[in-house]
């Protein structure tokens, strides 16, 4: 980055913007995207003023932004759920059009960004699959997308953290200054202060239309054949696999292949693609459809593989396809379902997925989505860094009484090959499998009980797996 020396957080962004709390705290059920895990807990929001100094509110929280992770990294341990106000008078955003240098609050989503810095021929570098995430959300979990393999995460493009400590301070944290605190709120799960603004540089943009390929597979080494064979030649990687699993199933799919157009395949930037989608209404999740809704999107899926064609679609579609189906967790009603994600390390890929596809067929598993991406090894220097250099499975399944159970071997699989569970999509990993997944557990802990050595900030997962500082 040529100019990342010179930047500097404007001043009045970081001295004269602090936050500080505003109404009255509401009680409210708070769930992951998932549903299977809820918590009842005030909600304290806040917003930015023009206060010299604050204190967050009595007791302890935990930031939430829009409400995308699966597990419980999101859910108060006996607190509050701190939420950025997201009013658009509020959102500070600036870019450099020369040189795609953004800065934005904390609280807004993908594609509120995506519409202002489209239209200039920028887009964010790392896109994960929801577009409600917010970016302070996105940092926290240290976000990739179908592009991890060349880009990363978003901790290769982050510049710096404007964060509301647990003591009242606001600090702009980067490399070079709180560069400790910098490292381990990127994937810290908000564990270690409030990110009120984010200073990233982004990806220049040519078109609004994405050309993609589609490449069907049958068996595990097929599958990681056409990866390793594909991923130097085009911008992102996914792989889709049929979970049907049962007595003598097969492992297939495709993998989808994709770069963006050239200039010329689309005349102007003038605006973001926009897209129309039907809402699963709210009532539905007051029943259980947990069998048919996996059944019916995981024929969707596989019909959607099959029959999906090398072609051109716009960014929004790429990016977001499931967003054609607003609000479909709803449809595993309050036992909801799980979004399992593990990265085994390249050299252990074959023999881990085909030991993986040996205990889904035993356990006749039926997951309604089975993604694959290819991971690099992470430039992240936190210690509770998920990626490594390898492949990444994300199973979705409906939350059934045998659920845990199954995903417990699956924890004992994934440590056998050096794997480890992304933490953010989590809500049931134990202690001890946590800490042989994440040797470097202490070291995180260090940098946590400096900065917030009476745990202002909480989570139920923080609880759980003892990523607290007392």
């Amino acid at each position: 980055m040529k100019n990342k020396k010179t930047l500097i957080w404007p001043r009045e962004s970081a001295a004269e913007r602090p936050v500080k709390m505003f109404g009255a705290v509401s009680t409210h059920m708070i769930t992951g995207w998932s549903l299977h895990c809820a918590v009842q807990a005030p909600v304290q929001r806040l917003s930015m003023g023009s206060c010299s100094s604050v204190q967050l509110a009595a007791g302890s929280g935990i930031p939430r932004g829009g409400g995308q992770s699966f597990g419980d990294a999101s859910l108060p341990n006996r607190g509050v759920s701190l939420v950025l106000d997201p009013a658009s008078e509020n959102m500070h955003f600036v870019i450099a059009k020369n040189t795609g240098v953004l800065i934005c609050a904390a609280s807004m989503t993908q594609q509120q960004v995506l519409q202002r810095i489209v239209p200039m021929g920028w887009v964010l570098p790392v896109v994960p699959g929801a577009s409600g995430i917010t970016i302070g959300g996105a940092v926290a979990a240290d976000a990739h997308g179908k592009n991890h393999y060349t880009q990363g995460s978003i901790a290769d493009h982050l510049i710096s953290l404007k964060m509301l400590l647990a003591s009242g301070e606001v600090v702009c944290a980067s490399r070079s200054e709180y560069a400790e605190l910098f490292w381990a709120t990127i994937g810290g799960l908000g564990l270690t202060g409030l990110i009120v603004e984010v200073m990233m540089q982004l990806s220049p943009l040519a078109s609004t239309r994405v050309s993609q390929t589609v490449k069907p597979f049958r068996g595990v080494p097929e599958m990681l054949d056409i990866i390793e064979a594909q991923k130097e030649n085009c911008e992102y990687l996914l792989g889709t696999v049929d979970g049907n699993f049962g007595n003598n199933h097969r492992w297939r799919g495709v993998i989808t292949t994709a770069t963006t157009c050239q200039a010329g395949t689309n005349k102007c930037l003038e605006s973001y693609p926009h897209r129309r989608n039907i809402s699963v209404p709210r009532f539905i999740s007051d029943y259980s459809f947990s069998n048919l809704s996996t059944w019916a999107l995981n024929h969707a899926v596989r019909f959607s593989t099959r029959f999906r064609r090398s072609g051109k679609t716009d960014l929004n579609s790429f990016f977001f396809p499931q967003d054609a189906l607003a609000n479909w967790n709803r449809l595993f009603g309050q036992t909801g379902f799980v979004d399992y994600q593990c990265c085994v390390p390249i050299e252990h890929s074959l023999s881990f997925l085909t030991a993986l596809q040996k205990i889904l067929n035993k356990n006749s598993a039926k997951c309604f989505l089975v993604a694959v991406k290819r991971f690099r090894k992470p430039c992240n220097q936190n210690p509770l860094v998920f990626a490594q250099d390898g492949i990444s499975i994300a199973l979705d399944m409906p939350w059934h009484r045998h659920t845990a159970a199954q995903l417990d071997a699956l924890d004992d699989l994934a440590i056998s090959f050096s794997g480890r569970v992304n933490l953010v999509k989590d809500a049931r990993l134990s202690p001890e499998r946590f800490s042989q997944m994440y040797p470097r557990r202490k070291e995180w802990l260090a940098v946590k009980r400096k900065f917030d050595p009476d745990d202002r900030f909480r989570s139920q997962l923080s609880n759980r797996l003892g990523l607290d500082s007392g």
